[in-house]
């Protein structure tokens, strides 16, 4: 997201520096001794940091595509084929449970990710977990486009077709 940002706001990559910290509680020391200036990270689970004031929410940047969208390299299908099936499998039967349970999510949510009730009602009203191993071709493409665009991958990687996209996925 760091280099998507970077190509939204036309920073030149010589002259704005991105590094990866780690872990959030790493991410959060990082920024409060000054080493960092400033970080991304997900709204939700960063809130009661911001809540209780020791970080700062300064702004926001939504993903060019959906939130707990997979991505894998055309190699990995290959080499690891099975292993994505298996993944997907579960995650399908994982998305169906909680749509299922709407009335035990946000409390689970909550507890776990040490929300309060209401910001995690927030959050789970506005999740939708499509939980099929089917791609949308518009967010495929939205997505190659903006990693395209921020350079991390090239245009040829961000060629693939969704039909390839699917055919390597369900091979």
């Amino acid at each position: 997201m760091a280099s998507v940002l970077g190509a939204q706001k036309d920073w030149s990559p010589e002259e704005v520096k991105f590094k990866v910290v780690g872990e959030f509680k790493k991410l959060r020391a990082s920024v409060n001794a000054g080493d960092t200036e400033a970080f991304m990270w997900e709204t939700f689970t960063t809130k009661p940091f911001h809540d209780s004031g020791e970080v700062r929410r300064v702004g926001e940047i939504c993903t060019p595509w959906p939130c707990f969208m997979l991505a894998t390299t055309t190699a990995t299908v290959a080499t690891r084929g099975n292993e994505l099936r298996r993944l997907m499998k579960g995650l399908v039967q994982i998305a169906a449970e909680f749509h299922r349970t709407p009335d035990k999510m946000p409390m689970m949510v909550a507890e776990r990710c040490k929300l309060k009730f209401a910001d995690a009602t927030k959050w789970y009203k506005g999740v939708r977990i499509a939980g099929a191993g089917n791609v949308d071709q518009a967010v495929l493409l939205r997505a190659q486009s903006a990693l395209v665009g921020a350079g991390v991958l090239t245009a040829a990687q961000g060629n693939l077709t969704h039909n390839d996209f699917m055919a390597n996925l369900q091979a």
